[in-house]
């Protein structure tokens, strides 16, 4: 498999301060893959935000398929491509590092939280009141919740549908009738290489847009018991009581 992140990764690793990010932002389209033709993306995603077309590491056991991530004002802060009040300049980087070591999971050879967003990092980054949370406390309530498919986070692989961010996925799908991302080759390895894995598989948002992509994983869900598909496309809570199988949801359609 070809990972096509990992250059891109070279590039923005050399970005260490905030005034090298915005340069970047402000002299090109965004964080976004040239095959993946940014001028096609602005309409539908925000990409002047790191790209998050997975989380964990692809060894794991669990994979977690969504839509695409989401996106709130605050997040530049959170990725380090902005400093957080007078914080220091290391801190902001240490973020946006973390971040990129994601896309090529260098986070595992560093010794890191494989799962990025639950690193220590991230767990004191405040938001705003009222408004949604941040990755570090999302990602805490959905995994770990009663009767929870996972001990540990370890045990997660969250792939994403589309790696771009955008508000809401409402328009997600129109995207998807009209444009093929170069960056889906990577992702359909990596779930096709989990199917050949027998690796349980939960579908948590997204469903139709995943089996008739890859009609591999239409075909695994017949024929194992190791497909699942969330009750609650909304609330994506990694918890047993909140899955069904897929062959029951199919019965359902």
């Amino acid at each position: 498999m070809t990972n096509l992140w990992q250059k891109y990764v070279n590039r923005w690793s050399a970005l260490t301060t905030e005034q090298l990010r915005h340069d970047y932002l402000k002299y090109n389209h965004g964080f976004v893959l040239d095959e993946d033709n940014a001028n096609k993306l602005t309409s539908y995603f925000n990409i002047r935000f790191i790209p998050q077309p997975y989380i964990g590491n692809y060894t794991a056991q669990h994979y977690i398929l969504m839509t695409n991530p989401s996106w709130h004002e605050f997040d530049i802060q959170h990725m380090g491509i902005e400093k957080i009040d007078k914080e220091f300049e290391s801190s902001a980087f240490r973020r946006f590092e973390i971040c990129l070591n994601q896309l090529t999971f260098s986070n595992n050879r560093n010794n890191e939280n494989q799962f990025h967003l639950l690193s220590n990092e991230f767990s004191y980054i405040p938001h705003a009141i009222g408004r949604t949370k941040s990755a570090y406390g999302w990602w805490k309530q959905r995994i770990f919740c009663k009767n929870s498919i996972v001990k540990s986070e370890h045990d997660l692989f969250v792939l994403q549908f589309f790696p771009y961010r955008s508000y809401c996925s409402s328009h997600v799908e129109a995207f998807a009738k009209q444009y093929a991302l170069e960056s889906s080759i990577y992702r359909n390895e990596l779930l096709k290489n989990a199917i050949s894995e027998n690796k349980l598989i939960y579908i948590m948002r997204s469903v139709k847009l995943w089996i008739n992509s890859i009609p591999d994983l239409k075909e695994y869900g017949l024929d194992t018991n190791n497909v699942f598909v969330a009750k609650n496309f909304q609330n994506a809570t990694l918890s047993k009581s909140n899955l069904k199988s897929f062959k029951e949801w199919l019965n359902e359609r």
